[in-house]
């Protein structure tokens, strides 16, 4: 309860519908993004629908999308042939993902990340994507829940799920 109570007050969570909030319920990217635009203290934007294939004006998430792609935090998960980014809002985030998210925040705040850990410890190394190694070099050396699942020789990443 106390996690939940802090997010709420500082206003960095609403929950997820009214007086509802689903600690059990997976992380979107929307929700990702806004929890870390949030933190900012909710900047203005100019939002636009046209600069995004998938995320409508008006939606939770909308100028925090803005905010997020404009600040380099967000790159989108494709791009179609004009090269406007499709940012899949509504999917689960994948751990290498949220590493790179969390890379980019704190580049954007100007913080060093000097911690790195080696990845051969790692089973499924090689399931980790080219673009989020070095993300997920410094999250393993830092944030347990990168690393929390082990089988009985090694640990795995799990970096798409």
């Amino acid at each position: 309860y106390g996690s939940i109570k802090y997010v709420t007050e500082k206003g960095l969570m609403n929950g997820t519908g009214g007086t509802n909030f689903t600690p059990k319920a997976n992380l979107t990217r929307a929700m990702v993004i806004t929890v870390l635009y949030r933190m900012e203290g909710s900047p203005r934007v100019v939002f636009n629908e046209k600069d995004y294939l998938d995320v409508a004006d008006g939606q939770f998430y909308s100028d925090a999308t803005a905010w997020a792609y404009g600040e380099g935090i967000i790159t989108g998960t494709s791009t179609d042939d004009w090269g406007i980014p499709m940012i899949s809002p509504s999917r689960d985030i994948t751990r290498q993902e949220l590493a790179t998210m969390f890379v980019r925040y704190a580049n954007f705040k100007h913080v060093k990340m000097e911690n790195t850990a080696d990845l051969d410890r790692f089973e499924d190394r090689d399931r980790v994507a080219s673009w989020a190694a070095d993300a997920m070099k410094w999250a393993t050396s830092v944030l347990p829940l990168l690393s929390m699942k082990h089988t009985a020789a090694k640990a795995v990443l799990l970096p798409t799920k």
